[in-house]
């Protein structure tokens, strides 16, 4: 009798453990989200989303009698958010990933497998989890900086030309496909941490995995001289989707012109010092719901690492029908980095500005995984998202290549980048250029120090010689 109480006792021990590790990481595939409208979302509630007049919440943070609604509380899986046409759009799929409309939005559940499809219909894949207390975790921003037109920067961005960056995105649409599951993927990171190398910058790998595949984040990094704690960080999801995208994806827009953006400043800023720390980051498994800018962002809190902001570029390089615009968008804590932004392009560049200063994080690109942990971030799209006739026409198409993009606007986007980051970073332009030199340029100059060396040691002894006799 004692050995089945004692059995009983462990198996209780061993459901309680599993029950509080389920809590710890978040609801379990039985747990449901609720839909309440934003009065009642209460103050220690942890939300799922934020939307302009509601919320996901689990059902635990709901207060008594307030009015709120199921979303899908009989499918297992994870929780995503994706921007639609009309759902309409979805019919295709609903029997294989159920969905729930709220306005323009689709909530679905499903596992890594159902969201991989989710792509082809529509914009912006999210995955949703609970949000972090951000309030409390948030780092002391960079003090914020007078934005005033500087020749200094003028002229060293100048040096981003559309034939720079149209030779650059013709290597990174060279790849096949940048499908996160493929290994062409793989291929394009290791391009990316080469690049970094090549410029002298400390670059790494951040591995993650994510549905058995092992991705990688690509990382170069410009350590600063007098706030090398402080860190700036420009980015670009390097990964992309096509209806074939296993062996067809060229995702020339999206997002290699935002990918084109980031080596561009690498390439530029490298040679400078700056104040600030400055981190050059391509992302993989953005298309599968933001993931390897999630798994980073996260990380970045639990080592407590101080980031002053995030430029964020993901389809920068479309004109359309209208003759010149960007798209700005920032939320509450980073509208003063929106604004500077907004200022750096016009001070610089022809492009029209048009700045969203949203009441919350603007989801759909890698800068929401740092916004939702407090840290300042700015989104940067040609085109409002998923709406109007200036939207890319062949998003997420194996028609995504170079000749529908516009070189001109992509170098003006690049610059921009590059030009907000050093006036964040502290650029020091009194500082001697660092000079990138080859393995093959070292050797040369090696061999040269060497002649000179020994000419002026055969010189010299010819002198003592002319003297002595």
């Amino acid at each position: 009798m004692s050995s089945i109480i004692f059995r009983c006792l462990l198996l209780f021990a061993f459901t309680a453990l599993t029950a509080i590790k389920a809590e710890a990481d978040g609801p379990d595939s039985q747990s449901t989200l609720y839909m309440i409208g934003m009065e009642n979302l209460i103050p220690d509630a942890r939300p799922w989303f934020i939307g302009d007049n509601y919320a996901l919440v689990l059902k635990d943070d709901i207060s008594p009698g307030v009015v709120h609604k199921a979303v899908l509380p009989e499918q297992p899986g994870d929780y995503y958010i994706m921007h639609v046409r009309s759902p309409d759009d979805l019919k295709p799929i609903e029997d294989r990933v159920p969905y729930f409309m709220i306005g323009d939005n689709a909530i679905f559940r499903t596992d890594p497998e159902g969201a991989s499809i989710l792509p082809k219909y529509g914009w912006g894949l999210t995955k949703l989890g609970p949000l972090p207390e951000y309030q409390k975790i948030a780092p002391v921003p960079v003090p914020p900086v007078i934005a005033e037109y500087d020749p200094d920067i003028a002229d060293m961005i100048s040096e981003i030309t559309p034939q720079s960056c149209e030779s650059r995105l013709t290597d990174i649409t060279a790849f096949p496909t940048r499908y996160s599951y493929s290994a062409f993927c793989r291929d394009a990171e290791e391009y990316v941490y080469n690049l970094f190398n090549s410029y002298g910058l400390t670059t790494s790998y951040f591995d993650f995995n994510w549905n058995g595949t092992d991705m990688r984040n690509v990382v170069g990094q410009l350590t600063g001289t007098t706030r090398p704690d402080s860190v700036i960080i420009i980015c670009g999801h390097l990964d992309c989707f096509s209806e074939d995208a296993y062996n067809n994806a060229p995702g020339a827009e999206d997002n290699g012109s935002g990918t084109v953006s980031v080596l561009e400043a690498a390439r530029i800023l490298s040679q400078r010092q700056t104040d600030l720390t400055i981190r050059f980051i391509t992302f993989s498994g953005e298309e599968q719901g933001l993931i390897g800018s999630d798994y980073y962002a996260q990380h970045m809190v639990d080592i407590g690492e101080d980031i002053g902001a995030v430029i964020n570029l993901d389809m920068v390089a479309y004109r359309g029908p209208y003759p010149s615009d960007m798209h700005f968008y920032s939320d509450p804590q980073s509208h003063w980095l929106g604004e500077l932004a907004t200022v750096t392009m016009d001070d610089y560049t022809a492009v029209d500005t048009i700045s969203h200063y949203e009441n919350s994080p603007q989801w759909g690109s890698d800068h929401y995984s740092f916004a939702i942990r407090g840290y300042p971030a700015v989104f940067l799209i040609d085109a409002e998202p998923w709406v109007g006739e200036d939207w890319h026409p062949y998003y997420h198409t194996t028609d995504d290549i170079m000749d529908h993009l516009d070189m001109d606007l992509q170098a003006d986007v690049a610059r921009t980048g590059t030009a907000l980051a050093a006036v964040l970073a502290r650029v020091d332009f009194g500082a001697q250029e660092i000079p990138i030199i080859s393995e093959w340029g070292m050797l040369i100059l090696a061999l040269l120090l060497l002649a000179f060396g020994t000419i002026a040691v055969i010189s010299r002894g010819r002198r003592v010689l002319r003297k002595t006799n």
